[in-house]
C-alpha cells in the first residue's frame, strides 16, 4: 500500500510540474532599440554649397570665332521643396552663387585679349529621383542665367575709346539651359549632404566691346558641387 501512494504521488508532482511547464509565464518587456525610422524626403529645404567649374567661351567675330577654355570656384545658397510618393521624389529648386569663372586668349588683333568672365550664375530646375532609405539619386534641369563680362583689353596700354582706358566692354545677361545629376544623404535631424553635376549652357549674347565693334560671346562648362542643406516638414 506504502509503495502505491508513494508511485501516485510521484505521478501527480510529474504531471503538476508538466503542467506548470506549459503555463506562458508573463516576463517584462525588454528595452529594444527602436527600428531605425523610414527617412522622409518630402517638405522644403534650404542649404549651402561650394564647388568648382570648367568649360569653354567663345567671341564670335563673324568670323572668326575666338574662345578658349574657362574654369574657377562657385559658392552660394539653394531653396527648393519636394514631395516623396513611394520611392519617387519629385520637386523644385533654385540656386544662385558667386563665381571666379573666366577665361582670357588673344583676339584677332593680336594687340588685344578678348577677355570674360562670370560674376554670378543662377539655376531654376525640376528634380526627379529615386529614394533608398537614407540616399536619394536624382537627375535635375531647368534654366541657367548669369551675369557674364565681356571686354577686350589692349595690351600696350593707353586709352581705347570708348571708355579711355585700356579696357572695354560691358556686362550682360545671359540665358540658356542646364542639366545633371546627384546623390543626396540624410542624416539625424533631417540634414542632407549633396553632391551633384550639372552642365549649362549660355546662350551667345550681343557684347559692345570697343569702337562700338559688337560680338557675341556665350559660355557652356561643368560645375560639381557639394552642398550641406536642412529639410523641413
Amino acid at each position: 500500500m506504502y509503495r502505491l501512494l508513494t508511485a501516485t504521488a510521484a505521478v501527480a508532482l510529474l504531471s503538476s510540474a508538466a503542467f506548470a511547464a506549459d503555463i506562458p509565464v508573463y516576463e517584462p518587456p525588454m528595452d529594444v532599440p527602436a527600428a531605425v525610422a523610414a527617412y522622409d524626403w518630402t517638405g522644403f529645404y534650404v542649404g549651402a554649397f561650394g564647388g568648382y567649374a570648367w568649360g569653354d567661351y567663345d567671341f564670335d567675330y563673324d568670323p572668326p570665332n575666338v574662345g578658349d577654355d574657362t574654369e574657377g570656384w562657385v559658392a552660394g545658397g539653394e531653396i527648393g521643396a519636394q514631395l516623396q510618393w513611394n520611392a519617387f521624389v519629385l520637386g523644385f529648386e533654385t540656386d544662385i552663387a558667386a563665381t571666379g569663372i573666366d577665361g582670357s586668349n588673344s583676339c584677332p588683333n593680336a594687340a588685344f585679349d578678348c577677355d570674360t568672365e562670370i560674376d554670378w550664375l543662377g539655376t531654376a530646375r525640376g528634380r526627379l529621383g529615386v529614394a533608398a532609405g537614407r540616399f536619394l539619386f536624382f537627375g535635375t534641369g531647368g534654366l541657367a542665367y548669369a551675369e557674364v563680362e565681356g571686354e577686350t583689353v589692349f595690351l600696350p596700354g593707353g586709352a581705347i575709346p570708348p571708355s579711355g582706358t585700356p579696357v572695354n566692354g560691358e556686362d550682360n545677361i545671359l540665358l540658356g539651359w542646364t542639366a545633371g545629376a546627384g546623390v543626396e544623404a540624410q542624416f539625424a535631424n533631417r540634414w542632407t549632404v549633396k553632391a551633384d553635376w550639372l552642365y549649362y549652357d549660355l546662350e551667345d549674347e550681343e557684347f559692345d566691346i570697343d569702337n562700338g565693334l559688337v560680338v557675341d560671346v556665350g559660355h557652356t562648362g561643368n560645375i560639381v558641387r557639394l552642398h550641406v542643406t536642412k529639410l523641413f516638414p
